[in-house]
């Protein structure tokens, strides 16, 4: 009767441990191809499709325009002596406008190359922390698989010793001097010695 008990119970426990390898072996393999496959997240600079914008130039160039044209005009009431006097000061204004605009547009462009660095550098931080996190994830998930597996292969072996000594000829006698040693309870399983690869 005592033997029958500790077959039927050793049998439950080699079942159960087997699926639990078994099922934690599968979950690491998923976990290794999902971290094998990982693909680090993309994230967009806010100042991408950011543009230079002219409309202060546009403006600075009508009037730049309107006053040239006004400078011309009361040149020419002026005469030939009014025209040869005054043109170096019209041109003079008007490289002066030209490179106030250049410099508008410039300082608008260096402005969205910073805040542009700026924001990838961010950007760049959020990527690590995240992939870092993940992936540590995956790697806790992989070694609690790895655990869980070789927790079951020993629950197994010792369930298999067990369901061995219940079927020994010692073992059916019952009563006092039955048996059921384990002959496998002084094997110990290394789970960094072996490595399961299906």
């Amino acid at each position: 009767m005592a033997a029958a008990t500790t077959i039927a119970i050793a049998g439950i426990g080699l079942a159960a441990n087997g699926a639990k390898a078994f099922s934690a072996h599968k979950r690491k393999g998923d976990l290794e191809d999902e971290l094998n496959n990982y693909e680090r997240q993309e994230l967009v600079n806010a100042h991408k499709n950011r543009r230079v914008s002219t409309v202060g130039s546009d403006i600075m160039q009508d009037q730049s325009s309107r006053t040239t044209a006004t400078m011309v005009d009361a040149l020419r009431q002026g005469g030939i002596r009014g025209i040869f006097g005054g043109l170096p000061k019209v041109q003079a204004y008007n490289n002066k406008t030209s490179m106030d605009m250049r410099n508008y547009l410039d300082a608008q462009q260096i402005g969205i190359d910073k805040d542009y660095a700026v924001d990838e550098m961010r950007l760049r931080q959020i990527r690590e922390n995240r992939d870092n996190q993940n992936i540590a994830g995956l790697s806790s998930g992989i070694d609690a698989a790895n655990q869980d597996m070789w927790s079951g292969i020993t629950g197994a072996a010792n369930s298999l010793g067990s369901l061995a000594g219940g079927m020994s000829p010692k073992g059916d006698t019952g009563g006092a001097g039955a048996s059921t040693s384990n002959p496998f309870s002084d094997y110990k399983i290394n789970a960094n010695d072996y490595s399961l690869n299906y």
